[in-house]
């Protein structure tokens, strides 16, 4: 851990960071980074991004074709980029663009090579070994605690109409 990390940790630093809300949210911050970079390295092998996975991974969990706003909800992304992302992973063989004709709209399924990948993206260790020194319990607890933080701030996000 750096100094800099350590230093807002303990409450050291002077800065406007220095704040609870911001010394927690700069450290998930820095949480979310060393994950990412750890399991971008790692999921390199398997010809995907991180955020690929991520999209991989919520379109599996809906468990039903979906459409791409309903993905971009999810992710907490921009219409517009989500749609690049499923051009780019359709590219890849990940994913299929169905077209119904009634409405005009595109569902989004996962193909057989995006099923596969999405459970060997499962197995890889970058993730689970960030959170191996945490119980079960103390897992649960950190989740119940980022479904209220996750709810409280995108209900600003919802409520709004988001910048173009």
């Amino acid at each position: 851990m750096s100094q800099y990390v350590r230093d807002i940790i303990s409450g050291a630093s002077t800065s406007l960071l220095s704040v609870t809300d911001y010394k927690l949210w700069v450290m998930m911050g820095h949480v979310l980074d060393a994950i990412l970079r750890a399991r971008k390295a790692e999921i390199a092998e398997l010809g995907i991004t991180p955020v690929e996975t991520t999209a991989l991974y919520i379109i599996r969990e809906i468990g039903r074709p979906c459409s791409p706003a309903e993905i971009a909800r999810k992710m907490v992304r921009e219409h517009s980029t989500v749609l690049a992302l499923l051009k780019r992973m359709e590219k890849k063989g990940l994913i299929v663009r169905t077209k119904d004709d009634l409405d005009r709209s595109w569902t989004i399924s996962l193909t057989a090579y995006g099923k596969i990948t999405c459970a060997k993206a499962s197995e890889l260790e970058a993730v689970h070994d960030a959170f191996s020194p945490l119980s079960e319990n103390d897992k649960k607890k950190l989740e119940d605690f980022l479904i209220i933080i996750y709810e409280k701030a995108t209900s600003r996000l919802f409520t709004h109409q988001l910048p173009r």
